[in-house]
C-alpha cells in the first residue's frame, strides 16, 4: 500500500471513535431540567419606605364662613403625630419573648437594630426621636408633623426587616372635631377603600401622591349601591413625579351613604389614602383618614368594632367582581357569636356596595366576621356621640370610625400606637383555639412586659391598654406574636381629650410582621 493510500485510510480510522461517541450520545436520554444544577443568587433583604399622609385637610370651599365672623369655620388641626417601630427578622420579640440571648447578636455582643430616618421632603423631621433597644428593635416618634412624612427603615442583616408606622391626627374641638388613626404605607399599584360617603355635609377625597421619578396613570372606579358610578372624565388621573392629585368623590358620586373606591396604576406605584369629614349643619360629625384595605376575599374579619350605648354599627360590603354575591355576617364578643346580630342573605350586585345596620350587638368592642360565596370587601362604621354644645343651632357632636377588613397575622403582627396607649383596647380573634403574646415597645427603645393572651375558638380576646406596661418611654408600637390559628387583630381608641366635649374614636389594624423582607435565595431556572 502506498503512503498516499495509507493517509486517507488512517484519517477515516481516526474518526471512528468520534462517530461511535456520537452514536452513543444520541442514544442517551437528554437531561431534564430537574437534573441540571440550579444557579442561585441571594437577594438582599429589602428596606421599607412608609409614607404618612400628614394632618387632615379639607377643600378650601368648606372653610368659607360666608363673611360672618360668628359662623367662621375652624379648620382641622395643622399637626399630626407619627410613631412606630422596626425590628430585625431575628428579634426574639417576633417570637413572643423579650430575650437578648435569643436575638441574633453581633460579634461585639450587641443586638444590631434597623436604621430609621424620618423626613419631610428633603429635610429631617423636626423633633423626631429615634432609639434602639436590646432586642434588634428601633423605635421612632415625631410628636408634631405639619405635612406628609416618609419613614425609611433599612435592614441591618440578612434576617430581614419588619417595620410599621402610624399617625394620629387629633382635632379636639371645632367644626372638624375628630381623631383619625391611620397607618403609613408603601406606594402600591392597586388599592381599595370602603365606607366613606358623600351625603350632604360630607366631603370625601381620594388622595394620590407620586413619590417616584416616573409619571403614573391611575384608573379609578367608584362603587355605589347602584353599581359603578359614571366618572366621565375623572376615571383616569395622571400623577406627575413628586406631585399629589385629589379627586373629590362628591363631585362624581354625590348623595351616597357609603362608597367603595378602587384604584389601579400604570407607570409607577402611588401612595394613596382617602380622607372623609362630616358635619350636620354647624354640628361636627367627625373625620377619618383611611389607608388601603387588604385584598378582597370570601371571608373577612373586622375586629375592634366599637359599639357605644344606643348606637348601631353599620356593615358596608362591596362586590368587586362581575357576578352577584350573597353574604352573611356574624358578630362575636368575648362569649362567642351574638345570635341577635346574625344577618344572612345579604345580596351584593356586581360592582356595587350595600349598607346593613347591625342591631342586636349590644355595647362593647366586638368582631364582625363576613362570609360570602365570592370575594368581597368589608368595613364597619361605628359612631360615638359627645355632650351637647352651647347654643341653639349646634347639637351634640358626633364622631365616627371606619374599621376595615384585616389580614391574618401568621406568626407575628405589628401595630403602631400613634396616639399612645390610653383609652383603648386591642381586639384579637381567631376561628380556632390558640394563644398570643402581646409585647409593647417604648419610645426609648426596648420592650415592656409581655402579656399572654388565650383565644377561644370564635371568641374575641380583649387586651386593655392599661395592661401594656414596663416600657422605657411611652409605648409607640405593639408586637403580637401568635401560636398560629389564623389570628386577626385591631386597635380601637376612644379618648376624651380636654375641650372635646366627649369621646372621639378611631381604629387601626394589626399588620403581619412577615412581609417577605428577609434575604431570599433566588434560583435561576
Amino acid at each position: 500500500m502506498s503512503r498516499r493510500t495509507v493517509r486517507p485510510v488512517l484519517a477515516v480510522l481516526s474518526l471512528l471513535p468520534l462517530v461511535g461517541a456520537g452514536v452513543l450520545l444520541a442514544q442517551l436520554p437528554a437531561p431534564s431540567a430537574e437534573d441540571l444544577p440550579a444557579a442561585t443568587a441571594t437577594a438582599p433583604p429589602r428596606s421599607a419606605d412608609l409614607l404618612c399622609p400628614g394632618p387632615l385637610t379639607v377643600p378650601d370651599e368648606l372653610l368659607s364662613g360666608g363673611g360672618d365672623a360668628a359662623l367662621a369655620v375652624i379648620p382641622p388641626s395643622p399637626q399630626a403625630a407619627v410613631r412606630g417601630a422596626a425590628l430585625t427578622g431575628s428579634s426574639s420579640l417576633l417570637f413572643g419573648r423579650a430575650s437578648g440571648a435569643q436575638t441574633q447578636l453581633a460579634s461585639d455582643g450587641t443586638a444590631p437594630a434597623p436604621s430609621v430616618t424620618m423626613s419631610a421632603g428633603d429635610a429631617p423631621v423636626a423633633g423626631a426621636r429615634i432609639a434602639s433597644g436590646a432586642y434588634g428593635d428601633t423605635s421612632f416618634a415625631a410628636p408634631a408633623v405639619t405635612g406628609p412624612v416618609q419613614v425609611a427603615a433599612e435592614p441591618v442583616d440578612d434576617s430581614g426587616l419588619a417595620a410599621v408606622a402610624g399617625q394620629a391626627a387629633l382635632t379636639p374641638a371645632g367644626d372638624f372635631r375628630s381623631l383619625s388613626l391611620s397607618r403609613c404605607s408603601e406606594p402600591v399599584v392597586s388599592a381599595s377603600f370602603l365606607g366613606a360617603g358623600t351625603e350632604a355635609g360630607t366631603s370625601s377625597a381620594l388622595v394620590l401622591t407620586n413619590p417616584g421619578t416616573r409619571p403614573a396613570t391611575a384608573a379609578i372606579q367608584v362603587s355605589t349601591p347602584d353599581g359603578p358610578a359614571d366618572l366621565a372624565g375623572s376615571s383616569r388621573i395622571v400623577v406627575a413625579p413628586g406631585t399629589t392629585e385629589r379627586l373629590l368623590l362628591e363631585s362624581v358620586a354625590p348623595g351616597q351613604e357609603a362608597l367603595g373606591v378602587s384604584v389601579e396604576t400604570v407607570g409607577a406605584p402611588l401612595a394613596m389614602h382617602l380622607q372623609t369629614t362630616e358635619r350636620s349643619g354647624l354640628t361636627p360629625g367627625g373625620g377619618e383618614i383611611l389607608a388601603p384595605l387588604p385584598p378582597s376575599a370570601p371571608e373577612q374579619v373586622i375586629p375592634a368594632v366599637h359599639v357605644a350605648p344606643g348606637q348601631n354599627p353599620v356593615l358596608v360590603l362591596r362586590n368587586p367582581g362581575g357576578s352577584a354575591v350573597s353574604a352573611a355576617v356574624d358578630v362575636h364578643g368575648t362569649g362567642g357569636p351574638i345570635a341577635a346580630a346574625h344577618r344572612n342573605g345579604i345580596e351584593v350586585a356586581p360592582g356595587a356596595v350595600v349598607s346593613v345596620p347591625l342591631a342586636g350587638t349590644g355595647d362593647g368592642d366586638l368582631t364582625a366576621v363576613v362570609t360570602a360565596d365570592g370575594a368581597v370587601d368589608a368595613a364597619v362604621r361605628s359612631t360615638v356621640v359627645g355632650q351637647d354644645l352651647p347654643g341653639d343651632t349646634i347639637g351634640a357632636p358626633a364622631e365616627f370610625a371606619i374599621a376595615g377588613q384585616t389580614p391574618e397575622l401568621g406568626g407575628a403582627g405589628l401595630l403602631p400606637l400613634p396616639y399612645g396607649a390610653s383609652d383603648a383596647v386591642l381586639s384579637l380573634w381567631s376561628a380556632e383555639e390558640t394563644a398570643a403574646t402581646v409585647i409593647p415597645l417604648g419610645a426609648d427603645g426596648g420592650a415592656g412586659t409581655p402579656v399572654p393572651v388565650r383565644l377561644g375558638a370564635g371568641r374575641e380576646a380583649l387586651v386593655a391598654a392599661a395592661s401594656l406596661t414596663g416600657t422605657r418611654g411611652a409605648p409607640v408600637a405593639l408586637v403580637v406574636a401568635t401560636d398560629g390559628g389564623g389570628v386577626h387583630g385591631a386597635w380601637a381608641q376612644a379618648p376624651s381629650p380636654a375641650g372635646a366635649g366627649g369621646a372621639v374614636l378611631s381604629t387601626l389594624p394589626v399588620l403581619p410582621a412577615d412581609d417577605g423582607a428577609a434575604a431570599l435565595d433566588v434560583a435561576a431556572s
